[in-house]
């Protein structure tokens, strides 16, 4: 890096100089912004659980409020909310009559009413309680509506269960800290037939690459409903590459694609020697001597070819730019075949660097690939028509390139009972109310609507009834709740209500980029490390995390469940720090 620096000419040193330092500005503004927010939330939290405690206590009239979740130390917060519950089992569980699997900061609620109008019973099937995930018993990995990871893909809904039972004995309702996750796409089927439609297109070749552009608002959607295309194209013979643009990483150039050959590279050695073989000839082919600029970029490769011995020409500037795209059609033309179509995602391009853009345009515009479908998403609501992707975007359309446009709105009244009616088990019909007022607070985004699910669960405001073995909710305290007015600010919230110790983890990760290494993780803990905490503590509260839902614990990798959720700890670090 230091000698193509070097390579540049003064000019071109003063671009790069003056889009960092407006890169920074930005970066510094957005912080600042972000700063007021926690501070805002910090108050707000602190305000609802004095108000809360001395509502729960005037309510039922019973032992004091606990101590919140920020009060007390992580062990015990820990201990509370697993081992401690064992020796606590209801008659009912051991006699199998209902086979609850509640974890979490499980606590009795004041008894139902069921004269009460604000009090709704259902009556699901006595199977519905093993459909929840309680937050600390770990839930599987992969399986994240918020993010749908490479991991098995399912056709049905799942929310894990744990086989520990930790009722008490005398408790007559029951709440806990919930995880509702869904791996199910509601009100998306004509969006899913549309992609597959277009990638059956590129498999017979009757013309040349295409490009899907899916958008939307944050939390919509957008990733889960591409990734529901991963099966069907592998099973179909496709290859299928993912990688994502970071927030924090938009001076990286090539990241996201970077990523996704990367994947290829290593998903290609495990496969068998013929194919793998197959594989190599047809890049020695139509790279050629060229295979070594390549391997500079995605060092991966040199596990399939052989870098060539040939000295190579030393480019700079707009020339290397030039050979980068041209060898980058090659490789694509090289591994894109009829019988073996090429789908390439890249997510969150409205952060990506302009190289990326270019390259991408070069990519779809190439008249001699014909078996690669482009999917790329944004957020529409930080894209207008200056910003460079719309820009680019317009000079791909120019090209005459096959463009299909899929907006991601928001989930109708509808779709969302439906979610609701899965989550909990409960018949569609019993759970209008319920959905009439989660609709209203959330808008019918899917991240919205999973986390204010989990929120009121454990608030209390929707809980399990051991006596009428039936889902309940106040639609009275679900309706006066607060709700944020985005999703960093939803994931704010969430994250001040845990454990500090837990906090500084996702901060440290969050500093790390979206995604980062186990083996990362244990250098920084390493020695006292930055937050002066053992390895061990450190791993063992971002499996709590994994366990909120918040992180995902994928192979030996970590990576959050959400990228708003990195903005949200990136916003709590102090700016001294």
């Amino acid at each position: 890096v230091a000698s193509k620096w070097k390579s540049l000419s003064v000019d071109e040193r003063q671009i790069y100089d003056n889009m960092a330092a407006e890169d920074l500005a930005r970066y510094r503004q957005e912080l600042k912004i972000y700063k007021i927010k926690v501070a805002e939330e910090k108050e707000k939290a602190r305000k609802k659980a004095d108000e809360e405690s001395a509502t729960a206590f005037s309510t039922t009239q019973s032992k004091p409020p606990q101590l919140s979740k920020t009060e007390e130390p992580f062990e015990t917060y820990q201990a509370r909310s697993g081992a401690s519950q064992h020796n606590d089992t209801l008659s009912a569980v051991r006699s199998g009559e209902i086979k609850p699997s509640f974890v979490g900061s499980s606590h009795a609620v004041p008894e139902e009413s069921t004269s009460s109008p604000q009090s709704v019973i259902n009556t699901p099937s006595t199977s519905s309680i093993e459909k929840i995930d309680g937050i600390a018993t770990g839930k599987k990995k992969g399986t994240n509506y918020l993010d749908q990871t490479p991991a098995k893909k399912s056709k049905e809904m799942l929310i894990n269960s744990n086989n520990k039972k930790t009722l008490g004995a005398k408790r007559e309702s029951l709440t806990g800290s919930f995880n509702f996750q869904t791996e199910k796409l509601y009100g998306r089927d004509n969006h899913t037939s549309t992609i597959m439609n277009v990638y059956k297109k590129v498999g017979q070749c009757k013309s040349s690459s295409e490009m899907v552009v899916v958008s939307g608002y944050s939390g919509a959607g957008k990733s889960a409903l591409v990734q529901q295309i991963k099966e069907p194209v592998t099973e179909m013979g496709g290859n299928f590459l993912c990688g994502k643009f970071d927030h924090f990483r938009q001076m990286e150039p090539l990241s996201a694609l970077i990523v996704a050959f990367t994947q290829f590279c290593n998903g290609i050695i495990k496969e068998d020697a013929d194919k793998l073989y197959r594989t190599k000839i047809a890049i020695q082919e139509k790279v050629g001597s060229a295979s070594a600029f390549l391997v500079n970029v995605i060092p991966s490769l040199c596990q399939i070819i052989q870098i060539p011995t040939t000295e190579t020409v030393d480019v700079s500037g707009m020339e290397a730019q030039h050979m980068l795209k041209y060898v980058f059609q090659l490789f694509v033309r090289a591994i894109a075949t009829p019988s073996q179509p090429l789908v390439l995602f890249l997510d969150d391009l409205q952060w990506a660097d302009p190289l990326s853009l270019d390259l991408i345009e070069s990519l779809v515009s190439d008249t001699e690939s014909k078996s690669l479908l482009f999917i790329g998403s944004y957020r529409d609501n930080e894209v207008d028509d200056r910003h460079p992707l719309a820009v680019k975007l317009r000079n791909i359309e120019s090209k005459q390139v096959n463009i299909t446009k899929i907006n991601v709105g928001d989930l109708s009244k509808e779709d969302t009972n439906e979610l609701i009616s899965d989550l909990i088990q409960t018949s569609s019909e019993l759970t209008q109310s319920l959905t009439n007022a989660v609709f209203r607070k959330t808008s019918g985004n899917v991240l919205f609507i999973l986390q204010f699910l989990s929120s009121i669960c454990n608030e209390g405001f929707l809980f399990f009834s051991t006596n009428s073995k039936a889902w309940q909710w106040d639609i009275s305290m679900i309706e006066s709740k607060n709700v944020a007015d985005n999703t960093v600010e939803l994931m704010l919230r969430k994250i001040l209500q845990l454990p500090t110790q837990i906090q500084s983890a996702l901060k440290l990760m969050a500093c790390l980029g979206f995604c980062c290494e186990e083996f990362i993780v244990s250098s920084m803990a390493a020695g006292g490390g930055v937050l002066n905490i053992s390895t061990a503590h450190l791993f063992d509260s971002l499996e709590f995390a994994a366990k909120e839902g918040l992180v995902d614990h994928v192979g030996s990798s970590y990576k959050f469940a959400h990228d708003q959720i990195q903005l949200a700890a990136y916003s709590l670090i102090p700016e001294n720090e």
